[in-house]
């Protein structure tokens, strides 16, 4: 009896420790973006209705394009295997230049963020794209896996990104906002969260049952 006991119980731990996991590869559209521009003429200017976002200078000036995802239909469970960051890039040829992604640290509203009141950023690239090219009319991809991941397991608080350069001057980019009527800004994510199957419920109770008519006998 005893050894039998300890077979239930064996394949109860086994299940327990390998439910299945499902994976899943949602498109989300951003839930809210701007631009602001550290200029005396833009400083306290709003552009949450704007069809493009403007993208110019480095991090260190409170210039560039504010983007922002809802992510609250990815469980804070899951576990985010890939996150890409597309922005349709609607005018102004890029040579040779980097365009970066940053962290924002605060959170911020479309219909008020300027560069007065924008909130902080880290410094350090999430991710940065070189361009080799002077293609306008297409998608351009950034892989923001590692902060995604971070902002689901509810590490740092998803505020989302700050779009910027490597260096002032240049063409400066623009980019389809979430109010244009083409291209609207995109964060696809790749995601897995254990679940567990109706098979194994199935096989979790009649297993239970076992247990519970063999301590029975015993008694």
């Amino acid at each position: 009896m005893n050894l039998l006991i300890a077979a239930v119980y064996s394949i109860l731990l086994t299940l327990a420790v390998s439910l299945p996991a499902t994976a899943g590869t949602v498109t989300l559209a951003a839930s809210q973006d701007t631009w602001i521009v550290d200029a005396d003429t833009f400083r306290d200017f709003n552009a949450g209705t704007d069809v493009f976002l403007w993208v110019d200078g480095p991090a260190n000036a409170p210039t560039g394009g504010l983007i922002g995802f809802d992510l609250t239909s990815i469980g804070a469970g899951s576990s985010v295997t890939s996150a890409k960051l597309r922005l349709y890039h609607q005018a102004n040829q890029q040579f040779g230049q980097y365009l970066r992604a940053y962290r924002n640290l605060a959170a911020w509203n479309e219909n008020t963020a300027t560069a007065s009141n924008a909130p902080g950023f880290d410094p350090t690239p999430v991710a940065e794209l070189l361009v080799l090219d002077g293609d306008v009319d297409l998608y351009r991809e950034w892989d923001v896996t590692s902060v995604v991941q971070s902002w689901v397991k509810g590490t740092f608080v998803n505020a989302g990104f700050r779009l910027g350069k490597d260096v002032t001057g240049g063409a400066s980019p623009y980019f389809a906002s979430r109010e244009a009527s083409l291209g609207v800004p995109e964060l696809v994510v790749t995601y897995r969260v254990a679940v567990p199957e109706p098979s194994t419920g199935l096989t979790l109770g009649a297993a239970s049952v076992l247990v519970l008519l063999v301590m029975r006998r015993r008694s």
